[in-house]
């Protein structure tokens, strides 16, 4: 049973991440609108789904976000956002308002995990290539907690930050978030793009892990993604079984970890992945072909050995078999 979607309801985003898996900027157009939103978790509603966490691109760009947001709640659905904690008013870089955070509060928002790769202002300006954004995401943070609404982070270890994962754990702690998430880099995007100057290599990834473990058992609130798993507690992957991902264009995918895979039939051709501008996500969840060939590719990599590799969309990466197989 599905329990768990995340749908990037809008392409557009204030920053210009060097790892952005969506390859997000300011300039991008690309969203759903409400009427297809609003059919979709109707669908979810039916499938009995558990959480929907809605992310981008920067979901407090798309213009009913709020609509959004109380129409997942009042379908009896968790609503949580992925957020860089920045949006723009009149041209100017805001931060999420207290107004705007208390009224999401109100139609069900239960948390929001922010976005942040660095304590550090200036590794954070590089990373998400921007300027003076960390102080409106520091705002953002604090107007948060002060309307009640869950927080944490979410961190992807680079070369770039590697170094920095111990101070936002302290800084997470001063500022009262709950919970601080490590996740694996994926290559994807602007991600892959940029892989050979801000992939970490596994021995200084394996070593960040084993130390992330132990603060984790001395109480520290600490989640680390499955890829990241060690000591042999991996968890199973739950790519479309429990999960589905949808992107900024409708298309429907196990995880986000999928969103650039690509499946061929026995004649060569492309099975591309449904998408909910022309069917509806039951319909996808039962019978799509793409789907099925996810679930077929966790089965044979999910139990296999890949040095410093978990997930299995990961391994099948990092097995070199991927080969052009990745969109551009």
């Amino acid at each position: 049973m599905i329990k768990d979607v995340s749908i990037e309801i809008t392409q557009k985003c204030v920053n210009h991440c060097i790892h952005c898996s969506s390859c997000s900027t300011e300039e991008c157009t690309m969203m759903l609108q409400l009427d297809t939103l609003r059919r979709v978790i109707q669908g979810l509603h039916r499938l009995k789904v558990e959480r929907v966490c809605l992310s981008g691109g920067e979901p407090f760009l798309h213009p009913d976000i709020v609509e959004i947001v109380k129409q997942i709640s009042d379908s009896n659905i968790i609503v949580d956002i992925y957020s860089c904690g920045i949006v723009k008013d009149a041209g100017e870089a805001k931060p999420l308002s207290l107004a705007l955070l208390s009224e999401m509060k109100k139609v069900g928002l239960r948390s929001l995990l922010f976005n942040l790769q660095s304590a550090n202002e200036n590794t954070y300006d590089l990373i998400t290539q921007s300027k003076g954004h960390f102080p409106l995401l520091r705002e953002s943070i604090s107007n948060a907690i002060k309307c009640g609404i869950r927080t944490e982070i979410h961190f992807v270890p680079m070369r770039q930050n590697v170094e920095d994962a111990l101070d936002v754990i302290r800084f997470a702690e001063q500022m009262g978030i709950e919970q601080v998430n490590f996740l694996k880099l994926v290559p994807h995007g602007r991600a892959l793009e940029n892989a050979p100057s801000i992939m970490i290599d596994d021995i200084d990834l394996s070593n960040l892990c084993s130390r992330l473990v132990d603060l984790k058992a001395e109480g520290k609130a600490i989640r680390l993604g499955l890829p990241l798993s060690i000591g042999g507690n991996t968890p199973p992957c739950h790519a479309v079984k429990e999960k589905l991902y949808i992107k900024f264009d409708g298309s429907v995918f196990g995880c986000e970890a999928f969103k650039y895979i690509k499946f061929f039939d026995e004649h060569g051709n492309f099975i591309l992945p449904d998408n909910i501008l022309e069917k509806d996500i039951e319909d996808i969840y039962t019978n799509s072909e793409y789907l099925r060939q996810s679930v077929m590719l966790v089965e044979s990599y999910e139990n296999c050995k890949v040095d410093c590799e978990n997930c299995p969309v990961q391994k099948y990466l990092k097995s070199g078999r991927i080969g052009n197989e990745l969109q551009n």
